[in-house]
């Protein structure tokens, strides 16, 4: 199934990326054939920018790496679960760990890409988007009718 979505008459790459991603039925698993889903991710859009926020408890800002390759925005992250446990135990339940991941998404034309920052903060990485100065929304003219 693929979404196309619709904004100010135009298709927004980011928004049907955001859509496929969640009515795709592909899932991921790792060495030890636990299922791993792709961290949660929010995005936010105002007049002025798009705002990216990923949960990734467990890592630091220096597991992550962030890249922009022509419009595709590249988060990923090769952190592995420390392997070393007491031999005594073993995991009866397991709902969490941390999986190496690779998130991508198509960006749409507005965005300013020199001007892309990002932030860490508790567990939270937020990428900071901004819109080109000449696809900011403008402000609506009502025009009246004679």
């Amino acid at each position: 199934m693929e979404v196309v979505m619709m904004t100010n008459g135009k298709i927004s790459s980011l928004h049907a990326d955001l859509l496929n991603h969640l009515f795709s039925e592909e899932q991921k698993t790792n060495d030890e054939g636990y299922s791993s889903k792709f961290p949660p991710m929010n995005v936010e859009e105002d007049e002025d920018s798009f705002k990216v926020y990923l949960a990734t408890p467990g890592l630091s800002k220096d597991d992550l790496r962030i890249s922009l390759k022509g419009d595709l925005l590249v988060i990923s992250s090769e952190k592995k679960e420390h392997k070393e446990r007491e031999k005594k135990s073993q995991f009866i339940h397991r709902e969490f760990g941390i999986h190496p991941f690779e998130r991508s998404l198509n960006l749409p034309r507005e965005v300013d890409k020199e001007q892309t920052t990002a932030s860490y903060e508790r567990g939270i990485l937020m990428i900071y988007l901004p819109k080109r100065e000449d696809a900011k929304a403008r402000s609506i003219k009502i025009i009246g009718i004679a």
